[in-house]
């Protein structure tokens, strides 16, 4: 899927000196959560639509501008506290859990005023270690699961065959 980005967003992307530069908001929601994961990817802790996002350490892979196929990114958060490793493994591998990608421009008191780009995906395929809590981001292919609950194969309906 292709990313508009506006004029200001472009010119700080392609600057070798840009003021500002877009920066990641990270939004995980889940059934368990009385209220979401926020973190932003900055040393600073930023404010986006009357909400704070903490600034934690992680690196992420956004899906790709491919037209066909699910798009797919990559996560991986630094494990610095005990509350996310906590959460992830109550909730059984934080099955059900969505995340909300936002690239977004800051300006000088530390709020994001302006979304570039927004996505929400599924949250799937947790691993953690001492350092990163990782994950695969996606959608669940389900064009591609079988549309009855039984097929008739040599296996399961020997008579027929």
């Amino acid at each position: 899927m292709a990313r508009n980005i506006s004029t200001t967003a472009a010119k700080a992307v392609n600057s070798t000196a840009a003021a500002a530069l877009p920066i990641y908001l990270l939004e995980i929601t889940h059934p368990d959560l009385a209220t979401p994961i926020r973190i932003v990817q900055d040393t600073k802790d930023v404010v986006y639509a009357g909400d704070t996002y903490i600034a934690m350490g992680f690196t992420i892979i956004p899906p790709d501008d491919m037209s066909s196929g699910l798009p797919k990114a990559r996560l991986a958060v630094d494990n610095v506290t005990r509350d996310l490793m906590q959460w992830v493994e109550t909730s059984n591998g934080a099955q059900g859990a969505s995340a909300t990608i936002r690239a977004g421009m800051r300006n000088a008191q530390n709020v994001v005023t302006v979304i570039e780009w927004s996505q929400t995906l599924d949250l799937a395929d947790i691993t953690a270690t001492f350092q990163t809590v990782s994950a695969s981001l996606g959608y669940e292919d389900i064009l591609n699961l079988p549309g009855v609950p039984y097929t008739y194969t040599p296996d399961t309906a020997q008579g027929i065959f």
